[in-house]
């Protein structure tokens, strides 16, 4: 990699590099996002005009349990709203009709490429829970918060984990997999997921569902 300069501020005896994702998680390095939308700045200068420069709104003490605002959402009135105002989106609420934040969540994490398939099961399921089934009993913990489908990266990582043995470092090589569609990986952690995996001298390295007792 060449170090070039990027025009943004460095603290102290930190030096920052252009990096892609592939070099970025070869060096084993942690990464933070830092989000600059403008609809922060946007906000504030807002709550400041309307309460003052002390601002006005203590969100540290608002919970998340207000059924007028579940009923706004499931209106499809929320334009305006980040995440929440394309066209298909705001349908989706009003078809979801979300009770809870976690069902606001899980929206927002299933409407896009991929995951959009399993839409119709989640507001089933969601309408009718006593439908929901499970393939194993091992896996109502995990997918009972979000009707039975797989909706999360961490709840992917916690099935390979609890049902396969996988270590933590190794579940996490499988969320790499899906984040960048790495279909030749996630062929062979599918086998190690049900058959497992043994080293050269014979140790068991992943124990699998199938040595695990799960069919």
């Amino acid at each position: 990699m060449k170090r070039k300069k990027t025009g943004l501020p460095t603290l102290q005896g930190i030096c920052t590099l252009p990096a892609s994702n592939p070099d970025f998680f070869s060096f084993h390095f942690l990464r933070f996002r830092f989000s600059s939308d403008k609809r922060h700045a946007s906000f504030g200068t807002f709550l400041t005009h309307l309460f003052g420069p002390d601002g006005g709104l203590d969100f540290t003490h608002m919970g998340y349990d207000d059924p007028k605002v579940y009923e706004l959402i499931s209106s499809g009135n929320t334009m305006g709203v980040f995440q929440l105002e394309s066209g298909g989106m705001r349908q989706f609420m009003r078809n979801l009709r979300p009770d809870c934040f976690e069902d606001v969540v899980a929206g927002i994490s299933l409407y896009r490429p991929g995951p959009m398939r399993s839409i119709p099961t989640y507001i089933e399921n969601k309408k009718n829970p006593d439908h929901i089934t499970y393939i194993h009993d091992s896996l109502e913990p995990i997918l009972s918060v979000t009707y039975g489908c797989m909706v999360y990266q961490e709840q992917v990582m916690q099935i390979v984990r609890d049902l396969a043995g996988y270590t933590y470092g190794r579940r996490d090589l499988v969320r790499r997999a899906m984040s960048k569609k790495k279909r030749d990986v996630m062929e062979k952690e599918r086998e190690y997921f049900i058959y497992g995996k043994t080293a050269e001298d014979g140790t068991v390295e992943i124990a699998g569902c199938i040595r695990n007792g799960i069919p």
